[in-house]
């Protein structure tokens, strides 16, 4: 469940609000009443998802970036 804060008392007690994040809970920041943010839990991002990971495992063949002639005929990219 999530706590509502005003930023005031965010400032106040960032420490304290950060430990409540870090166990999992959500804190939604208001301004004037109203939800301006929500602070969650940093879940890092799975390192066998990073850009690039597949280099050298995969190849493509010479032909790779041609169009079957009739597939480019329905699009009009030849004549």
């Amino acid at each position: 469940m999530a706590s509502n804060l005003n930023i005031t008392d965010v400032k106040a007690r960032l420490s304290e609000i950060v430990d409540q994040v870090q166990s999992g809970e959500d804190v939604i920041i208001t301004r004037m009443g109203r939800p301006v943010a929500r602070l969650t839990a940093h879940i890092p991002a799975d390192a066998s998802r990073r850009f690039g990971f597949l280099a050298g495992k995969v190849e493509l063949g010479e032909d790779w970036d041609e169009w079957p002639p009739e597939e480019a005929k329905a699009l009009g990219l030849v004549d």
